[in-house]
């Protein structure tokens, strides 16, 4: 036998080792002990006897364990020799580090060299089991019992086969049918004991076992949806976590929902890395711009495409809104709006160029893939949400009063020589605080329903939602409605339908904002930069819109700005799929899908003849209407086949139709006869005027995707490859005797190593008695021929190995190694 043992906290006992195994005893190592029956009445101490020769420290094991702590190294003894031991933080330091590399090795010998020195001994129970307890205290029996009953939070109900472990321990137990578990043989002292079961949360809580006596510990689980296995979207298809090789970053639903946003985008700040999110404007429904990786073209645009249930949505503004409103940063409310953010299932961001391949140039700036939640059969559930929420401008600039203001202004007329405008300026006080008339304590409101459920035919998730959200500018404010209908329905075992479909109607008041200069309505600048000495109303009541006594100019009251123009949007929107999917055998499905996006935006703008800049014109007015529809049509075979239980092959491919026909109408006029016509009432008085436009993209698509998954060997049986590697061995030997291991000198040494290589994708193989595989802590092989040969044949096999296989980590040892 071939024994290697190293111990960080002490000098290495090898020796020790051999002599337990020998049955000579030791006083640094563990003692074996069982309890016999007692002879004394009068006697409540158990009396022990020695176990070293018990069946179950006599079975022969082999461990490799390199720098593990204690608790896991005893964790490996265990399983490999079917033993149920049961240790403490309280009895024994768990988190020493420990190495311990040996072969065809006892139990007995395996846990004495780890607990050597550690001054504990091995209890062996009447079970079958075993407990470490402290040297010196088995005059009694140190152990206790832990039960109690494990309930439901709902229903109060017992929890069947909830797994009940005390933390630091293998000990664990299972409850019945009512909930009760009993854990036997639990070491004195203070444990943490935790209860677990698929579904529910799990719960812990501390206890005191005291010696032979019963201790209580009861838990109440909630339930918890449990997610078994990561699984995003990929463009045309999903797949577990582990097998995306590409950069896709992952928004759930619980982000989206965290706080309360009113569109997609809001969500994803700050919520995936390399996306960055800007909002343009705090108007209420404004768009955000989203930037996968910064931007990637100075004359192009930057957004990426969306892709909601497979639907592409239309996102560019420029073509999908008439874009007669006056302000310069706001062209629309975001065209992402129609989304209820509470509908979100998840939210997967392709970032790299693996989307391109797929969506082709659209997805140049990314693709943010949108899946929607769908019901679950055997969950049916009803839910019901509201929330209120409050925003306020967090700081105000600080500006002079009117009597400061007028003060300067008397010393700037002084200056140059001319007579003060304001003769008492105190007299003014403090005048109007503009910033105050126009900011205001914004209100959001957002009521949401859904019911979802179904058997194991149809599943079915039914929304709506209504959002009002006031802006922090008074006038301003926006107003959504939805509605969502998902459907699934499988026909057959082969054959399965089902719908995507949402309805929006969206309506917001936008801020006037012309830009900067004199006599335009930009409101947030007119505030800032109005003297405090006007009034926001004149004497009759009536927002004040005279001249500016300053500047002889008219002046552009803000407040009136925002009350008397119109400057608003409406957009419908609909948005959704059906989609059918046949198994034409296993692992081949066929699915075809068609989807519609159809917007609708209405803008109306009009500045009546009161106010700038519509006194200018004697009123001012537009309205533009665009219509966008797109509707895709997909055809998509998908493959799956898996090779064994570790290889998996996923080829998809279809061809994709799309079209999108967006047409737009506008009309503008001044000089109206009255400001009660409006812009819905454009009379021509010679200064009409018409603008139209539109666009029709089409786009073909052929495209296709293979994935293949190739995993490690692992664990194999070494009889089906015996013959090739007993010939590798015999190869070696023969080099070996001719002391010819240089790859310039020595032919066929390369196709050795390529031998040897193959060798360190098994785990724990042995070839013959002297042929062995030693396994190191990284998971990699090298083949071990005797004392001291492996090292310099495997370093003389590395040198010749021209691709690296990944990090082949050295055995260090040395040249003159004991057997046994």
């Amino acid at each position: 036998m071939h024994v290697h043992i190293t111990t960080l906290i002490s000098v290495t006992l090898l020796a020790a080792a051999l002599r337990v195994e020998a049955q000579q005893a030791s006083a640094s190592a563990p003692r074996f002990l069982a309890m016999a029956a007692t002879t004394s009445s009068a006697a409540d101490a158990a009396r022990w006897r020695d176990a070293s020769d018990a069946a179950v420290l006599r079975r022969r094991i082999s461990l490799d364990v390199q720098n593990v702590s204690l608790g896991q190294a005893l964790a490996v003894v265990a399983e490999r020799a079917g033993l149920r031991l049961t240790y403490s933080a309280a009895v024994v330091r768990l988190d020493l580090p420990v190495t311990l590399s040996a072969s065809d090795l006892t139990v007995g010998a395996a846990l004495s060299a780890l607990l050597y020195d550690a001054d504990v001994d091995v209890l062996l129970t009447p079970g079958g089991g075993a407990a470490l307890v402290k040297r010196g205290s088995l005059g009694e029996l140190q152990v206790g019992t832990v039960l109690g009953r494990v309930t439901d939070s709902a229903s109060g109900a017992g929890v069947e086969r909830a797994t009940i472990a005390v933390l630091g321990t293998t000990l664990n137990a299972f409850s019945d049918p009512d909930g009760n578990y009993r854990l036997l043989n639990v070491p004195v002292g203070t444990h943490t004991v935790r209860a677990a079961r698929i579904g529910y949360a799990p719960a812990t809580q501390p206890v005191t076992v005291a010696d032979g006596q019963e201790v209580r510990a009861d838990f109440t689980l909630a339930q918890r949806v449990t997610e078994l296995e990561r699984v995003v979207a990929i463009g045309y298809g999903t797949a577990p976590r582990r097998d995306v090789t590409g950069a896709v970053a992952s928004v759930t639903s619980e982000d989206v929902t965290a706080q309360p946003v009113t569109t997609l985008d809001q969500a994803l700040v700050g919520r995936a890395a390399g996306v960055q999110v800007v909002t343009a404007s705090g108007q209420p429904g404004a768009g955000a711009m989203v930037r996968i990786r910064g931007g990637n073209s100075i004359s192009a645009g930057n957004d990426p495409l969306y892709v909601v249930d497979g639907v592409p949505m239309t996102t560019n503004t420029g073509d999908a809104t008439p874009g007669i409103l006056l302000s310069q940063s706001v062209r629309g409310m975001n065209l992402l709006g129609g989304i209820d953010p509470r509908d979100i299932e998840s939210v997967e961001i392709l970032k790299d160029a693996s989307a391109s391949a797929i969506y082709g140039a659209r997805a140049a700036n990314g693709v943010v893939l949108i899946t929607t939640k769908h019901g679950r059969a055997g969950q049916n559930t009803v839910s019901f949400g509201s929330y209120l929420g409050a925003e306020q401008v967090r700081r105000t600039l600080p500006l002079m009063d009117a009597t400061q203001f007028a003060e300067m202004v008397n010393t700037a007329y002084t200056n140059a020589g001319q007579a003060v405008p304001f003769p008492n300026p105190s007299a003014l006080g403090v005048g109007t605080d503009w910033q105050n008339v126009i900011f205001r304590t914004a209100y959001m409101r957002g009521y949401d329903a859904s019911v979802a459920g179904g058997d194991q035919r149809t599943q079915y998730y039914l929304s709506g939602s209504l959002l009002q959200s006031d802006g922090i500018v008074t006038g301003t404010d926006m107003t959504r409605g939805s509605f969502r209908l998902n459907l699934d329905r499988t026909v057959s075992s082969r054959f399965r339908l089902g719908n995507r479909l949402a309805v929006s109607r969206s309506h917001g008041k936008i801020l006037p904002n012309a830009g900067a200069g004199q006599e335009v309505p930009s409101v947030v600048l007119n505030a800032l930069t109005a003297p405090p000495t006007l009034a926001v109303r004149d004497s009759g009541g009536e927002l004040f819109v005279g001249t500016n006594p300053l500047t002889g100019r008219p002046f552009p009251n803000p407040l009136a700005s925002l009350t008397e123009i119109t400057n608003e949007e409406r957009q419908t929107r609909l948005i959704g799929n059906v989609f059918a999917e046949f198994d034409i055998r296993d692992g081949l499905t066929l699915r075809s899908s068609a989807g519609l996006d159809f917007l609708n935006s209405l803008q109306d703008y009009f500045a009546p003849s009161t106010v700038l800049p519509g006194r200018n014109y004697s009123g001012e007015g537009t309205r533009g209407q665009t219509e966008t529809m797109s509707w895709v049509a997909e055809n998509t075979l998908h493959w799956r086949r898996g090779f064994g239980e570790r290889h998996q092959l996923d080829a998809i491919g279809g061809i994709t139709l799309q079209r999108t026909i967006a047409d737009g109408v506008s009309a503008g006029a001044r000089q109206f006869l009255t400001d009660r016509l409006g812009p819905r009432q454009l009379v021509d008085q010679g200064h009409l005027s018409l603008h139209a436009h539109g666009t029709d993209r089409r786009l073909h698509t052929l495209w296709s995707r293979q994935s293949v998954r190739v995993l490690p060997v692992g664990r194999v049986r070494v009889a089906r490859l015996a013959g090739g590697f007993r010939a590798a061995s015999q190869r070696v030997r023969r080099l070996e005797a001719a002391r010819q291991l240089r790859p310039d000198r020595q032919p066929g040494h390369r196709e050795l190593c390529l031998a040897v290589h193959a060798v360190q994708h098994v785990v724990h193989v042995r070839l013959e008695p002297r042929d062995r595989l030693r396994t190191v802590h990284d998971g990699q092989h090298e083949p071990e021929m005797g004392n001291d040969r492996p090292a310099r044949l495997w370093r003389r096999c590395r040198a010749v190995r021209r691709r690296p296989l990944g990090d082949r980590r050295l055995l260090q040892q040395d040249d003159a190694r004991p057997a046994v």
